[in-house]
């Protein structure tokens, strides 16, 4: 029986934006895929995001580094520096998180 995710994805974005202003389902997700056309685009021009009371994104270049492999801990790989995405919420969203109680972590597969 599949589990029953707690996290809002994309589906759901478009289908509650749908009901708040009372539009259709593909206008609505059209809507929702301009908007995070926009983010990705501006990012990836290295642009900062920001959004008044919810927060922002922004890159940040990672160094470079050596990896290794835990099976052959010998051999060793150069990794190049990097740019990653990352997330700083605003004051009133950190806010909001700080009130809500926070839901029980899904318990995590092993592998084999």
């Amino acid at each position: 029986m599949p589990r029953k995710s707690r996290a809002l994805n994309k589906r759901e974005v478009v289908r509650r934006v749908a009901a708040g202003l009372n539009i259709r389902v593909p206008a609505a997700a059209a809507t929702v895929e301009a908007v995070f056309e926009c983010i990705v685009g501006a990012l990836s021009e290295g642009r900062r995001c920001e959004f008044r009371d919810f927060g922002s994104f922004f890159l940040v270049e990672r160094k470079g580094g050596v990896a290794r492999n835990p099976r052959h801990p010998e051999t060793t790989i150069a990794v190049g520096p990097r740019s990653v995405v990352r997330f700083k919420p605003a004051l009133a969203l950190r806010a909001l998180c700080a009130k809500a109680s926070p839901q029980p972590a899904a318990p995590r597969r092993r592998r084999s």
